[in-house]
């Protein structure tokens, strides 16, 4: 009755853990979980928990495991060892094919038998052991990283994880009466259900935001893009896209580098604006205006209007590599040479856009004489609100079926303001500082068919990244009558100083990023930078004194401490031709994730054995001795030493007592031990019984000491 107690809720809270899991285990590879399985890892679990015998354990333990693998892969066979022979015969051709590239995936096969294996492990470490925060910490991971990669929303499965692990904690050392247990069973039951079927509710909430850091740091790390490398997820990836039009969803960060730029003052490298929104996206209304310029005349871009003061010249130079033809250019005056690798430019006047053309070379490079901006926010006060003229395209356009509550929201943020400015920058104001808003790429959610992208954004989940932000500005100025567009490119990257002055700027997929420019007469289209934790360079934010006539400058450049925030930048989908979204079989696991199940299996055996150590040197000496307790007790004494100090001229039964006033938790088991070593020491073996329990609550006290100190 004493193990029921304590170890019943234990075992009761692992069954409901391991069912949680390995049901999202099963939903991957479209199966469901029978009931004879949840039976059959229940009964696993009471096996762990309740048979006395670690041999008697292991065999029923064996025979609950082929019964569950019969369950989920009977392959068309009777229960028999032509069975058994069939499967390993599959798991051997599979992992054979895996490891010499003839195959990208593990087969459902293969997959299946290792994962419940790993599960049924860490059944024998949370039920035997009780070591429960390396379980659910590698139990919460897996379905962090199912979250990310199937688009499920999995936080009412962690925040039952979650309270199963803190229960478990509770549990612990503590037992309960029957009634009580059954009742906590019963509450939590309710407790559970609840907390899955109320889709909304605030745990769910908070769950997300807690674990929000954990998944933005490892895609930053790369971690998720390493995966996808090797899964046949369907999730985007950061990097400059030419499609536009359907936007939305987790984006995962890639390290590859498109091209380094070499100058002194930093900036935002534009590539181009979109004019047309959808409701899921954004196109282009023009498309035709565009002329080329050979290579052997320097091609001159600027990105503001001809009255606008510039910095003094400086030289750039840039190189690009597999990076598709478009030429990322910063803001200000550019004149441009070719110096390898294309023949002659190609640009589109109305987006500003400039490809390179006349060559299939990869890697490109050209010379930039470069003039920065060089203006502040107070010589925009003035200005009125002003239509361009110069031009045919509609930079007031909606979409006929926009949600009316955007322009409410709009007319609200600006509030009383009366100046083109103030509404411009109250608007960017409350998306960029506004704590409703939360960035993150991989919590993004996509829209819903009959969803508009930013009406979903801002009313419902208010989570995501610069597409999100960007876009939402522009439609708010729009419902405005402000002209907007939506403007995309890269963040300035990884800088590296150089020793002439000059700054190295390593742009990579992760640097993408799209932001919003608004007309001012007089100055055409200038930056702003709606989303969180990013500053655009090439937008004064205070006024500062200039040296240009009339007009005043602003610092253009920031010091790599302030680039680590840019550098979370994204883009809404794939370039194109990337072939990085191919979806392939799905009945196959992903090649991910057997680095994931080795690795978790190598993980819980080094646990098991540098946690447990003393307690297999235990188990193998019951084994292997006649008389356990000769070799047993001097080990125990050892390890309690170390606890508490032993005087040389101190009884084994003295010192027992000393250790048990200490400790009352022992309720003396080592006292009792102690007596029994000591008789069997004056020559009573034949009459003395090993005593399981008192070595196991020993060993037990040791171990939670040892996790204490550590």
């Amino acid at each position: 009755m004493a193990q029921l107690k304590r170890k019943g809720p234990i075992v009761f809270l692992t069954f409901l853990s391991l069912i949680t899991v390995f049901s999202q285990v099963l939903r991957v590879y479209e199966l469901a979980i029978p009931p004879l399985l949840i039976g059959l890892i229940a009964g696993f679990c009471l096996i762990i928990g309740f048979v006395p015998y670690y041999s008697l354990k292991c065999l029923l333990g064996i025979v609950s495991f082929i019964f569950s693998l019969y369950t989920l892969l009977p392959l068309d066979e009777p229960l028999s060892l032509q069975w058994m022979t069939a499967l390993f015969d599959k798991m051997i051709g599979n992992f054979q094919a895996f490891f010499t590239g003839a195959s990208t995936f593990i087969s459902q096969d293969s997959a299946i038998p290792l994962l419940l294996l790993v599960l049924l492990l860490l059944a024998v470490l949370m039920i035997q052991f009780e070591r429960f925060l390396f379980s659910y910490f590698l139990m919460v991971s897996y379905l962090l990283v199912l979250s990310v990669f199937h688009t499920d929303n999995l936080s009412s499965h962690l925040a039952l994880l979650l309270i199963c692990g803190i229960l478990s904690r509770t549990f612990r050392q503590k037992s309960l009466p029957p009634k009580l247990f059954i009742g906590v069973i019963l509450v939590f039951l309710v407790v559970g259900f609840s907390a899955i079927q109320l889709t909304n509710s605030e745990i769910r909430t908070v769950l997300t935001n807690w674990t929000s850091p954990i998944r933005n740091f490892a895609n930053q790390q790369g971690l998720y893009n390493w995966i996808q490398h090797a899964s046949y997820s369907s999730t985007a990836r950061t990097g400059f896209s030419e499609n536009d039009q359907q936007l939305g969803g987790a984006l995962l960060d890639d390290s590859t580098i498109l091209f380094e730029v070499t100058q002194k003052d930093t900036s935002y490298w534009r590539v181009e604006s979109k004019d047309f929104y959808t409701g899921k996206g954004w196109e282009n209304t023009n498309q035709v205006q565009t002329w080329s310029r050979n290579r052997q005349a320097p091609l001159v871009v600027e990105t503001q209007q001809s009255d606008q003061y510039y910095k003094a010249a400086e030289a750039s130079s840039s190189r690009y590599f597999n990076h598709g033809t478009y030429l990322p250019l910063p803001y200000g005056n550019s004149s441009i040479t070719v110096t390898e690798g294309s023949t002659n430019f190609i640009r589109a006047e109305e987006t500003g856009r400039v490809d390179f053309g006349g060559s299939n070379q990869t890697e490109r490079a050209i010379h930039n004489q470069w003039s920065p901006p060089d203006y502040q926010l107070a010589a925009l006060e003035n200005i009125s609100l002003t239509l361009p003229s110069d031009t045919t395209v509609d930079y007031l356009q909606l979409p006929n079926s926009l949600p009316a509550r955007i322009s409410e929201l709009a007319r609200e943020i600006i509030g009383s303001e009366t100046s083109l400015l103030n509404q411009v920058s109250a608007v960017e104001n409350y998306l960029k500082n506004n704590d409703d808003f939360r960035y993150s790429k991989i919590d993004a959610a996509s829209p819903a068919d009959d969803q508009d992208y930013i009406d979903q954004f801002l009313f419902e989940t208010k989570v995501g990244y610069c597409d999100n932000f960007s876009s939402s500005m522009v439609i708010l100025l729009r419902t405005l009558g402000i002209p907007a567009r939506w403007t995309k490119g890269f963040a300035p990257g990884d800088q590296t100083l150089n020793t002439n002055g000059e700054t190295t700027f390593t742009i990579r997929n992760l640097h993408a990023h799209s932001w919003v420019e608004v007309y001012f007469a007089g100055f055409g289209w200038l930056p702003f930078e709606p989303t969180p934790s990013f500053s655009n360079p090439s937008q004064p934010e205070a006024a500062e004194e200039s040296t240009a006539p009339n007009s005043a400058v602003s610092e253009s450049s920031v010091d790599a401490s302030d680039s680590s925030s840019q550098n979370q930048s994204t883009s809404s989908t794939l370039a194109d031709g990337s072939g990085d979204n191919e979806i392939t079989d799905q009945e196959g696991l992903p090649r991910f994730l057997i680095p994931l199940i080795l690795i978790g299996s190598a993980a819980v055996a080094i646990w098991l054995f540098q946690k447990y150590l003393l307690r297999i040197r235990v188990i193998i000496l019951k084994k292997i001795t006649r008389q356990p307790l000769r070799k047993i007790y001097p080990l125990l004494l050892k390890k309690m030493e170390r606890n508490l100090a032993r005087d040389s001229s101190e009884t084994l039964s003295d010192y027992a007592k000393r250790v048990e006033k200490k400790e009352p938790g022992l309720e003396g088991a080592f006292l009792k031990l102690t007596a029994d070593y000591e008789k069997l020491l004056y020559g009573q073996p034949t009459t003395l019984n090993f005593d399981h329990e008192l070595v196991d609550k020993i060993i037990f006290y040791i171990e939670n000491k040892k996790a204490a100190r550590e």
